[in-house]
């Protein structure tokens, strides 16, 4: 601030250029330049504050704007959490019917496989067996066989 602009009585507002003239005040009077300098002062601080607000309001709009984008996108992304819910809630039951549809042709290749092997156990216990009725009968006739040539030893003997 320069000491013309203080001291020039058009610098200053309404009200103070009227008390420098109904009091008669010259810009040279030590009240006047206390007045001037003083209103100068308020003025350079009422510009600061207006400064700050305006960039204080800004600052608030850009941050309301990124609020009200984020509550945007939560809302939005609530509704989608929600159809991904309702559709997993859904899977356990498509996947079940799935599975059951892609496992019924070999559920039913491996009941046709258990008959099948069924009747083949019941061959080879009925086979067993009967192995065991020819072993046995072996056996028998390999017993009597050896008996007999035994006593014939014996009775040549």
């Amino acid at each position: 601030m320069k000491i013309e602009e203080l001291l020039d009585p058009a610098t200053l507002p309404d009200d103070l250029r009227w008390l420098a003239t109904e009091f008669k005040l010259a810009p040279k009077d030590p009240v006047f330049v206390l007045i001037a300098w003083h209103w100068h002062r308020v003025k350079a601080a009422e510009d600061s504050l207006r400064a700050a607000t305006v960039e204080f309001s800004s600052a608030v709009d850009a941050r309301v704007d990124l609020l009200a984008g984020a509550a945007e996108t939560t809302a939005a992304l609530s509704s989608l959490l929600v159809q991904v819910q309702s559709s997993l809630e859904q899977k356990p039951a498509l996947l079940t019917a799935q599975v059951e549809q892609e496992l019924k042709g070999p559920l039913a290749k491996l009941a046709a496989l258990e008959k099948l092997l069924g009747t083949t156990v019941q061959h080879a216990r009925e086979a067993s067996a009967s192995l065991r009725r020819h072993e046995i009968f072996a056996a028998l006739v390999s017993g009597v066989a050896l008996g007999g040539i035994a006593t014939v030893i014996l009775l040549h003997a």
